[in-house]
């Protein structure tokens, strides 16, 4: 009779825990697994409406086409959900412009600054 009883308040609590747990986790964005975006390629356009592709190479190099050409000189980061990336201009203007996003599964968008100070929005997602 006793081993019963144990049972069943145990079984209790557990039910009365994962009740309580579970839920709390589904609703908190914090637990989905962010992407790793080293070695993909992720498309989308900016608020002007300009084509993008990004590649985010191995070592923080960054890929990227542009409405005005292809580049290979652009670098970028990634800091739990959130991407950091700069580009380049010619071979000696760094920070030419600079995006600041979050990662949401295979969507990212945010804000980017260039070297003047002109500001825009942007999306992407993996492709």
């Amino acid at each position: 009779m006793k081993t019963s009883v144990r049972i069943i308040v145990i079984s209790t609590l557990l039910t009365w825990a994962v009740g309580l747990f579970l839920p709390a986790i589904a609703q908190n964005p914090n637990t989905s697994p962010v992407i790793n975006v080293t070695g993909t390629t992720w498309v989308g356009t900016d608020s002007d409406g300009d084509y993008y592709e990004y590649t985010f190479q191995p070592d923080g190099v960054l890929h990227y086409k542009s409405p005005s050409g292809f580049f290979t000189n652009g670098t970028w980061q990634e800091v739990d959900d959130t991407i950091y990336m700069q580009t380049y201009y010619g071979q000696t203007t760094k920070k030419y412009s600079e995006r600041m996003g979050q990662i949401k599964g295979t969507h990212m968008e945010g804000k980017a600054i260039n070297i003047v100070g002109r500001t825009w929005s942007w999306v992407a997602d993996k492709k």
